[in-house]
């Protein structure tokens, strides 16, 4: 059974994923929140790949998954930084093997510290039903902004 501090995490970020504005890159996306830890500090989105997010190549574009981990480590930074915009400062991802059309990934966020002024995190991409990444990521949030 989850903690009452972890019942009131995931309400905070399924309330924001489903705030999200229509026709713009998040609400495209159909976000699912799988698990989330307020003790861990972790939380765990899925996005199922279509066919407008793929490469010439018929695979998922590096852009597209770049966006994965940037909106799974900024709401796990949102919720951190008190349910106010957390803006991206910096971002890097490792690309370790490719993603098909039609399969399921899972990103697996985590913040390492959340300071006065910024949010440390990191990820991992995972395909349903395989243990090993497809690429992974760290970035820095910051936590300046006014809540929008």
């Amino acid at each position: 059974m989850p903690t009452p501090t972890t019942k009131k995490m995931r309400e905070s970020i399924e309330e924001r994923i489903l705030s999200t504005h229509q026709h713009r890159i998040n609400s495209m996306l159909n976000i699912e929140l799988v698990d989330c830890s307020c003790e861990d500090c972790t939380a765990t989105l899925a996005f199922d790949v279509r066919d407008w997010m793929l490469n010439p190549g018929g695979l998922l574009h590096g852009g597209i998954l770049t966006t994965f981990f940037d909106i799974s480590m900024g709401i796990l930074s949102f919720y951190l930084n008190g349910d106010l915009i957390a803006p991206t400062a910096t971002l890097s991802v490792n690309f370790v093997r490719p993603v098909q059309n039609g399969e399921r990934v899972l990103i697996k966020a985590r913040s390492h510290h959340s300071g006065r002024t910024m949010i440390q995190t990191s990820a991992s991409a995972f395909t349903d039903g395989c243990d090993s990444e497809c690429a992974y990521a760290t970035a820095i949030f910051s936590k300046s902004t006014p809540k929008i």
